[in-house]
């Protein structure tokens, strides 16, 4: 693992309270969506015009229908890839917890509550400093091997539309 690499993975495992947020907030914009589509307020067609006129607004008044859709595909989609995200980071978690209690409080303390590497070693950990970053360094590795779908060549993901 590079340097590059190991930033890369300290900067997702910093990034999970945020999108856990991201996560709740996508949900609360879905089902936002999903009352408007429920709400009676609906457009009345206009029976004054002519059959030319119908057709026309019948082409347009599916518009904000598919444009819903579209949206609703689109916050699934965000929505499914992060909570992968989460359900993947609580999977390498979980690991690391049943390999060493001490693993997942280090991840917990530095990651998550973003304590200070003192703090940790001193007071949570009761550890060495070299100890600590020995630590640091297994748990930041174990979840760049873990997850490869997040971290390794993360800046050249593709979205297929």
């Amino acid at each position: 693992m590079t340097a590059d690499d190991f930033h890369r993975a300290e900067a997702w495992l910093y990034s999970i309270p945020r999108l856990q947020l991201a996560l709740e907030d996508l949900k609360m914009e879905l089902d936002l969506l999903d009352a408007r589509a429920a709400s009676p307020l609906r457009r009345m067609p206009d029976f004054g015009t002519s059959d030319a006129d119908n057709s026309a607004d019948n082409d347009q008044a599916g518009y904000p229908e598919r444009m819903q859709q579209l949206w609703r595909q689109e916050l699934e989609l965000d929505i499914r890839e992060r909570r992968q995200q989460v359900q993947c980071f609580k999977a390498v978690l979980e690991m690391l917890r049943q390999e060493d209690i001490k693993l997942a409080m280090l991840v917990n303390s530095k990651y998550l509550q973003k304590m200070s590497d003192q703090n940790i070693w001193d007071h949570i950990l009761h550890v060495s400093k070299a100890t600590f970053y020995r630590m640091k360094n297994y748990v930041v590795e174990a979840f760049y091997d873990c997850l490869p779908a997040q971290l390794q060549n993360r800046g050249h993901k593709l979205r297929q539309f």
